[in-house]
Formats: C-alpha cells, sequence, structure tokens
C-alpha cells in the first residue's frame, strides 16, 4: 500500500486553526457524502467492511482511534489523533476501527451517496471478489500456480498450471500457454499462438502470429 496519510495545511493564529478541506484539490474525488461517528465506547469496534468502488477520507477531529486497512495482501495499522490529517481509503480495501478514545470523533468524506450494494460485509466474500476483479481487469487468464512477471500479456489469453513467464516477454492476444511452459526476457510471441506443454522458449526468439507449437519444443538463439 503507498502513503495514504494526507496533512492538510494548518492556518493558525492567536485565535485558533483553521484547516479546509476541498474537493479535488487536497481532497483526490468530488465529496459526495460527510458523515460522523461519535460517543463509540471504547472497547467497541467499527467498520469490518470494504466497498466496491467508494472512496473515503477518514479525518479524527477529536480523539484517537486505530484503523487497520487491508488489501488482501498487506495489513497496516494506522493511529489518528490529528484533526489536521486524514487516511484516505480507496475502494477494495477491507478497514475496521479500533481503540476508540472516549472522546473520538471521526470525520468520514465519501466520494458518493450511501448504497449497501457497494458494501462487502464478510472478509471471505471480500478476497474472492479481490481475485474475480483481478482477473476482469487483465482480460486475460492466470493459473493459480503459474508465475506471470510479464505485464505485456494480450487480451483473451490464457497461461496454465507451473508455467513461468519472465519480466521481459511480450505474450500477443489469444495465446494459450499450456502447463510446464517456460518463456525467458527477450521473448516475443505473436498473437493466437498456441504452446503445448513442456516448451522453453529462451532469450531472442520471437513467434509470430497464429503458430502452434508442440509439446516439449526447445527454442533457442
Amino acid at each position: 500500500m503507498k502513503n495514504i496519510l494526507l496533512d492538510f495545511k494548518e492556518i493558525s493564529d492567536e485565535r485558533g486553526v483553521l484547516v479546509s478541506l476541498e474537493a479535488l484539490k487536497n481532497i483526490s474525488f468530488e465529496i459526495k457524502r460527510v458523515y460522523y461517528i461519535y460517543n463509540t465506547k471504547t472497547a467497541v469496534s467499527r467498520g469490518f467492511h470494504a466497498h466496491k468502488d467508494l472512496q473515503q477520507v477518514i479525518v479524527c477531529v477529536n480523539g484517537s482511534c486505530d484503523v487497520m486497512l487491508d488489501d488482501g495482501k498487506e495489513k497496516q495499522i494506522f493511529h489518528l489523533n490529528k484533526p489536521s490529517q486524514g487516511l484516505f481509503v480507496n475502494k477494495m480495501i477491507w478497514h475496521e476501527m479500533h481503540h476508540f478514545s472516549e472522546n473520538c470523533i471521526l470525520m468520514v468524506l465519501a466520494s458518493n451517496y450511501y448504497d449497501e450494494e457497494d458494501y462487502i460485509r464478510e472478509y471471505e466474500k471480500f478476497l474472492k471478489y479481490i481475485q474475480i476483479k483481478k482477473q476482469t481487469e487483465k482480460k486475460y487468464f492466470v493459473h493459480d500456480k503459474a508465475i506471470v512477471e510479464s505485464k505485456e500479456i494480450g487480451e483473451g489469453t490464457t497461461i496454465w498450471a507451473f508455467s513461468h513467464i519472465l519480466p521481459g516477454a511480450t505474450i500477443g492476444k489469444n495465446c494459450n500457454i499450456n502447463d510446464h511452459t517456460f518463456i525467458e526476457n527477450d521473448v516475443l510471441l505473436g498473437n493466437n499462438v498456441t504452446i503445448k506443454s513442456g516448451t522453453h522458449i529462451w532469450d531472442g526468439v520471437t513467434i509470430e502470429d497464429n503458430v502452434f507449437i508442440g509439446p516439449s519444443v526447445v527454442f533457442h538463439k
């Protein structure tokens, strides 16, 4: 997770301190909703959900509390106790709030209106939703036992178990890469290429469009 603590500019003089929050400036989204949380008992925890699309900034305007953020891979805990600091909570981040002080007041700025359909309230469903979302966004399929380090994978390509594709490789659209295939860095695969199981393709090799490669073939330059 990136640094998501936001430090807001304080304007202070002998009268006190003023902090201004502005949509699309020091708040990165248009603010559609603001709500407050207060009088929460010290032994009570809140949150325990994620949002599919909603973004939020949490500001502890009085007292303190801990906020745990979880992106499905990494968990971080943030101690909020400054009214001039906000915590950005992106969409698809599981969040929980713990250890409220007796005088804690949380102000939450939200990017959209309340919509129950946007909530994911079970952690296991949250993890499954992340996996489905990743596959949808990538527009290609990678078996969970494959190692794919390249970001250059074409739409519609399928990569099966125990394959290993190094970060410098480029894979075209609608390719079918079968089990136990190894593809090195300086490799270019065109579109509609089928590679059967056990094939190794080493640096310097280009496979053009619409090529079918049988099992256990070794390519090198």
